[in-house]
């Protein structure tokens, strides 16, 4: 009986069933042994029925994974946090001067690479051009408030700066930047990046600093996530109605 020895190899196996299906199809047709067949035949399809219901639960979660990064980052971050707290090169996390050139790279990169423009509605509307005056004035926005807020040594004027550079962010990450609507049915899809969640955290951690408030990077990461997650359901829900 297939599988009946552990030393017999999956590809023996297969070929076992193949041959019993045939062999069964082979006494159907000459009218021998039809039960048999049929008895083969529904093992057969319940076989195939388990590897097609393992195959969509696998397909379900490389779909969340992908859409939804918000849910392997997070504790992908908390991980890393954990492991490498008393690395000498952690102390940059809570320093102005690193992180303002963090903020200065995001900022870029998110310009470049239209990440931080992601307005396409999937057929309806493209991503705009990187050097379109739409994205061109939205990087300025933010990388001018940003000089600002570096240039004012007053503690005060530079959180209120960087106040307002935040807002404006999350502005754009909730209202420009819209939903997908992906496939004929426009299915909808959260308009998030694993960029967002790194942007937000970077901002959120440079104020946190500015303000000397010295909370724990951990809790940074857990409020940027919740914001995040808000900005799934605001995708999302309103396609439920």
């Amino acid at each position: 009986m297939c599988g009946s020895r552990p030393e017999q190899s999956r590809r023996a196996c297969s070929a076992a069933v193949i041959l019993r299906l045939l062999k069964g199809c082979r006494e159907r047709e000459y009218g021998t042994d039809y039960h048999s067949f049929l008895y083969i035949g529904e093992n057969f399809c319940k076989m195939y029925d388990s590897l097609e219901f393992i195959y969509n639960i696998v397909e379900f979660i490389i779909y969340l994974l992908w859409d939804y990064p918000i849910l392997w980052i997070l504790p992908l971050f908390l991980y890393l946090l954990k492991k490498y707290t008393n690395h000498s090169y952690f102390k940059y996390f809570y320093q102005q001067t690193p992180l303002f050139i963090a903020l200065f790279l995001v900022i870029l990169f998110g310009f470049f690479t239209n990440q931080d423009n992601d307005q396409q509605i999937g057929c309806i509307q493209f991503i705009e051009p990187v050097y379109a005056l739409k994205n061109i004035v939205y990087f300025s926005i933010s990388l001018a408030l940003v000089i600002v807020a570096l240039l004012f040594k007053d503690k005060d004027i530079r959180v209120r700066v960087l106040y307002l550079e935040l807002l404006y962010w999350l502005i754009k990450l909730f209202i420009i930047n819209k939903a997908h609507h992906v496939g004929i049915g426009g299915y909808t899809v959260a308009n998030v990046t694993p960029f967002d969640y790194l942007s937000l955290v970077v901002r959120l951690q440079l104020i946190n600093v500015v303000l000397e408030k010295k909370a724990k990077l951990a809790k940074v990461l857990i409020v940027a996530a919740i914001v995040i997650l808000c900005k799934i359901a605001f995708d999302i829900v309103p396609s439920m109605f």
